[in-house]
């Protein structure tokens, strides 16, 4: 279910971890010297909203979650369920741009986790983990060139459902009219309430 409280089990607060490095010329452990990527690692208590701040200081943006005002920790449950942002038609998924991890397992061990070290965990923990195979203490993403973006919104009110279910297939179609990796918005058919009328935000 995406979540670390079952019976018997605890939390760890990690609010407090805000380290945030940049890297030019990160190579993952155990990876061929000739590997260099441009990189931000995120300690677990980092925000994505810290964290694209400190990208675009350097210029460079990185793929993260669109619910604003970024309060999401950049370094937890964002990534290990998958996800994807604004930007993941271009530069994909959450866990398509994580390159390492450092985590504390059920032993204690403090492990670094990559597709050279810890292939097997790294596999399992992006997309599949929402805690069961240990503590991440930090991420490291690849980063992106910074790029403009123009963002268009559309919103659809309605004051009952039927003339939702009516007016939705043209609303589809016009959808249609665009080209699929400008279609980011991940609040598509999301309801909204306005002035106490339920609607659905396009």
């Amino acid at each position: 279910l995406g979540r670390s409280t079952a019976r018997g089990s605890f939390m760890i607060w990690t609010h407090h971890l805000k380290n945030i490095i940049y890297n030019v010329s990160f190579v993952p452990e155990g990876a061929p010297s000739t590997e260099l990527l441009t990189a931000l690692t995120l300690e677990a208590g980092v925000q994505f909203q810290e964290a694209y701040d400190a990208a675009q200081a350097q210029g460079r943006v990185l793929v993260r979650e669109d619910a604003p005002p970024g309060y999401v920790g950049a370094a937890g449950g964002w990534f290990l369920g998958g996800r994807y942002g604004p930007i993941s038609p271009h530069y994909g998924l959450g866990v398509d741009n994580v390159i390492e991890l450092n985590v504390v397992d059920s032993s204690g061990s403090y492990l670094t986790v990559n597709s050279h070290s810890q292939p097997d965990l790294f596999w399992a923990l992006r997309g599949r983990d929402s805690g069961t195979y240990g503590i991440v203490t930090s991420v490291t993403y690849r980063t992106h060139p910074l790029v403009p973006v123009t963002g268009v919104f559309l919103t659809a009110n309605s004051r009952n459902n039927d003339t939702f279910k009516s007016s939705s297939p043209n609303l589809f179609e016009f959808n249609l009219t665009f080209p699929m990796q400008v279609l980011v918005d991940t609040a598509w058919l999301q309801p909204a309430r306005f002035s106490g009328i339920t609607s659905r935000s396009m």
